[in-house]
């Protein structure tokens, strides 16, 4: 989902810079221009039923881009045309086919032929394909390099009518690996995978159904966590990240239901600025498993002013054990998490700080009570370069034997070559230190590019 903020708003730039061209053909020009607004329209509509909800805040800033791309158009509609200086001017583009739209894969025959389509008919059944391709390569400090894949996909997302106010809604999204099945270098918080997964071509990331009503959105299997909604605003780096704040653990976050939960009930609704989410998971992995809910968790969120939001959230399990194999759960498993985000022109910053208690694994496998910090901060040079820094530092507490912490620095810059395409390199320093006191990891230096269809 961090190239659905880049993407869309290179191409929503891209398009309203244009609009001084559209003078030697004002009309035509500006109905291909409104056409394009209107793709991209149906196509965040379709991305952000995918179910990203911790990209709410930027998914607000997007239509409120749109917005303003629209008002400008409309404010160019009313001034007079320019007299036409050469017949190549005046020509549409080739095809009919805006670049922009092109690039936001719009499926409307209409929008692509230039037309003005009053925009996607909310009582047709809809059905999205979407996924990207994601290599590293990377280099650690003591020489050591590889390739890697890094969390590429596949997705389906579809969405049918049911009544005014009341729709159904599917989502099935795989991970694809044929990289390099085994990284050792090039790593974060996120395997990309269940636990088990980490060798096979194929992982599972996303498989729901839901409905959304008027007074919420219901869903049914596997799915990203009401923790996560917090978690993911600082989950924004493009390789590394994300271990300091509870989300993933061992696997993908399934099995304590921080990051892509199994076999998960949830609830969300969002009333103006207020958003709200619950969760619970019914499964049948121990001994000790309880009806109904096996853990909970919820969450509450406030945008506190359009550029800035903050959001809590906690989780518990249920059903753990003492000495739990590697798919089950550990017996006082809890996480809580804190955590905002606020925006000023081409600069934003996003901060959580998480306390979890028998959550984290050290490095020789033993649950410990953590707390943790992550810092990500990003400034726009321009459409094409984004440049980014942060942080992650999770430390034990409570008694926890020896020197265990993982601490790294990042560093981040992208170059948007295309609405499709980002080109990145990204810089992890290592402090982490092994229980033992000795250095646990290595300092990398990585590249590669993001390729979305």
């Amino acid at each position: 989902m961090k190239g659905l903020r880049l993407i869309l708003l290179v191409t929503i730039l891209s398009v309203v810079s244009a609009a001084p061209a559209a003078e030697p053909a004002a009309g035509r020009q500006l109905q291909e221009l409104q056409g394009t607004l209107a793709a991209l329209q149906a196509r965040l509509d379709a991305l952000v039923k995918q179910g990203d909800a911790a990209r709410q805040s930027e998914i607000d800033a997007l239509r409120r881009l749109l917005a303003e791309a629209d008002r400008r158009i409309g404010a160019l509609e009313t001034e007079p045309p320019a007299p036409a200086t050469t017949a190549a001017a005046a020509a549409p583009p080739a095809g009919g086919v805006t670049a922009a739209a092109a690039a936001a894969g719009a499926d409307d025959p209409a929008a692509l032929a230039g037309d003005r389509p009053a925009g996607p008919d909310p009582t047709t059944p809809s059905l999205d394909w979407y996924g990207s391709l994601r290599v590293r390569a990377g280099v650690a400090s003591n020489g050591q390099a590889e390739i890697a894949d890094r969390f590429s996909r596949l997705g389906l997302s579809g969405r049918v009518p049911l009544a005014d106010g009341y729709a159904f809604f599917g989502q099935l999204e795989l991970g694809v690996n044929v990289v390099n099945q085994n990284p050792e270098i090039i790593s974060g918080g996120d395997s990309g995978g269940a636990y088990g997964e980490g060798s096979q071509a194929v992982k599972s990331r996303i498989g729901r159904v839901g409905v959304e009503t008027p007074f919420g959105t219901f869903t049914w299997g596997k799915q990203y966590s009401p923790y996560y909604d917090v978690a993911g605003l600082t989950d924004m780096f493009f390789t590394f990240g994300s271990e300091a704040s509870g989300t993933f653990g061992s696997g993908d976050g399934g099995i304590p239901g921080t990051g892509r939960s199994e076999k998960a009930f949830q609830y969300r609704h969002r009333i103006g600025p207020v958003h709200v989410g619950a969760q619970v998971q019914n499964r049948a992995r121990t001994d000790e498993n309880v009806s109904y809910a096996d853990t909970y968790g919820f969450m509450a969120g406030l945008d506190v002013t359009p550029s800035f939001t903050v959001a809590a959230a906690f989780n518990k399990v249920r059903d753990g054990v003492d000495k739990p194999e590697p798919n089950q759960p550990k017996k006082g498993d809890q996480a809580f998490i804190v955590g905002g985000r606020w925006t000023r022109g081409p600069f934003q910053v996003a901060a959580d700080y998480a306390a979890t208690l028998n959550h984290e694994v050290d490095d020789e496998g033993i649950f410990f009570n953590g707390r943790g910090v992550e810092l990500y901060s990003q400034y726009d040079l321009g459409s094409k370069w984004s440049f980014a820094g942060g942080f992650n530092y999770l430390w034990t507490v409570a008694g926890h034997p020896g020197e265990y912490r993982l601490l790294y620095g990042l560093g981040d810059v992208t170059f948007h070559f295309s609405p499709a395409l980002d080109i990145n390199a990204e810089i992890k320093i290592e402090g982490s230190r092994a229980t033992d006191g000795s250095s646990l990891r290595r300092s990398v230096l990585a590249w590669g590019v993001n390729y979305y269809f």
